[in-house]
């Protein structure tokens, strides 16, 4: 498992679509945020997240007191509520992890593909993960995330 999954106070997390766009909040400060893809050349610093593992592979994931979790089929953070448990699963096939809910994990973070919708709307969907009939099973790219760390 060349990328492994640990708990961190400063994890960087990408998508796999292409050209790998770091996962992030904006720097504003209303109770609630969206999650969005940023090019990686849009940013000076990756942005960073809080891993805070809570179970097996369970976590709960955080950025300056933002937990995230879902509102209506989106990822936000939000700094009200109780935080969302987030499964972390290894896919070795992808050599990345797709994550989703604690509660049913055949639903988690999905990052927009159509270059429009990427374009305008950047934020990061909660949806039903789709998984190819192979063994061991495939998963699309925009299902799919890689972690970073920095010490």
């Amino acid at each position: 498992m060349p990328n492994p999954l640990r708990p961190s106070k400063n994890a960087i997390i990408y998508s796999m679509v292409d050209g790998e766009p770091y996962v992030g909040m904006p720097p504003t400060k209303p109770t609630t945020l969206p999650v969005l893809l940023y090019a990686r050349d849009s940013v000076k610093e990756p942005p960073m997240f809080n891993m805070e593992k809570v179970g097996d592979c369970t976590y709960v994931i955080s950025a300056r007191d933002y937990k995230t979790r879902e509102d209506r089929g989106l990822l936000i953070g939000s700094m009200e509520g109780e935080a969302q448990k987030w499964c972390i699963q290894y896919t070795e096939r992808n050599d990345a992890y797709i994550i989703a809910k604690e509660n049913d994990r055949g639903v988690g973070w999905v990052a927009p593909t159509n270059e429009e919708e990427r374009r305008e709307d950047r934020q990061i969907l909660v949806r039903q993960l789709i998984v190819g009939p192979s063994e061991p099973p495939f998963y699309p790219s925009n299902q799919l995330f890689r972690f970073k760390y920095q010490e």
